[in-house]
């Protein structure tokens, strides 16, 4: 590998886009996330929470899924000065959003995996959420 194809495997994604996989929490069966190229420590995006209730197949595919309106959020991701206390290399994100019904929020971006969505909510337990790579339509 040259340096110059190990800076570009190391830089990082100009726009983000990860969703999650089908979730059996209550009022939240999907989530997506978009966010823009980070400026200064801070990327601004949005947050897409999914309530609708599908049928899932043996394969794990959605069908048969109620109608209701997405709920979309806006966010800000922050860059976080803390480092990581298992030594992995991973980043913390504090995500704000006026909208946003959790006690905490942050993003974890794990080189080794996928970014998680971790939520602190209240009077629930907190959820760790898987995003992934969304397909472009």
């Amino acid at each position: 590998m040259t340096s110059q194809q190990a800076q570009t495997s190391q830089a990082p994604p100009d726009e983000l886009e990860l969703a999650s996989p089908y979730l059996p929490l209550e009022r939240m069966h999907g989530i997506s996330l978009r966010l823009q190229p980070e400026v200064q420590g801070t990327r601004e995006g949005v947050l897409v929470v999914d309530p609708n209730t599908c049928q899932i197949d043996a394969w794990g595919d959605r069908g048969g899924c109620t109608r209701i309106a997405l709920q979309t959020i806006s966010i800000r991701a922050t860059r976080q000065r803390t480092a990581d206390p298992k030594g992995q290399g991973r980043v913390l994100w504090g995500v704000h959003g006026a909208e946003l019904q959790a006690q905490a929020v942050h993003l974890v971006q794990d080189p080794a995996g996928p970014w998680m969505l971790v939520l602190e909510r209240v009077r629930a337990e907190t959820a760790v959420i898987p995003l992934f790579g969304a397909p472009r339509c």
